[in-house]
């Protein structure tokens, strides 16, 4: 995996359209002993037009988690944008966010607006192409 630079931030979410209209595949939260996140997102690329995306994202020593009590995942698909800025010496990732990031400076600007919050000293993340969808059956042999 790759750590997101905060000079990278703008590019990559630009790249991946703030992952407006993108769909979560997985989410991970684990609060207990080592902290940490980890989710999984279909998103369409501007590199490759036409084209959806899949990205990782991982937080390692999880400082802050915030899950709005109304939030419903079961859609899986982000209609807000995604706003990840560095906030002192934690990097925050917020998800549903009416905004870009130049709005948000604090982490209570980030709280009163986003959906979910993940913050940690450090993100990183993967880029690679959506799982195929497996057909099963037998393919004639025997």
């Amino acid at each position: 995996m790759h750590v997101l630079n905060e000079d990278e931030i703008a590019g990559f979410l630009r790249r991946f359209r703030n992952f407006h209209d993108a769909v979560i595949v997985k989410f991970r939260v684990r609060l207990t002993n080592r902290r940490s996140a980890g989710i999984v997102i279909d998103a369409k690329d501007d590199s490759s037009p036409g084209k959806w995306t899949r990205i990782t994202l991982e937080i390692q020593d999880l400082k802050f988690f915030k899950w709005r009590e109304d939030t419903d995942l079961r859609s899986l698909i982000l209609k807000l944008p995604t706003v990840i800025v560095r906030i002192g010496e934690l990097f925050f990732v917020a998800f549903e966010v009416d905004g870009n990031g130049d709005l948000y400076k604090t982490k209570e600007s980030l709280m009163a607006e986003a959906s979910i919050l993940l913050a940690g000293p450090e993100i990183r993340y993967d880029i690679g192409l959506p799982e195929e969808k497996k057909v099963s059956g037998t393919n004639g042999t025997s």
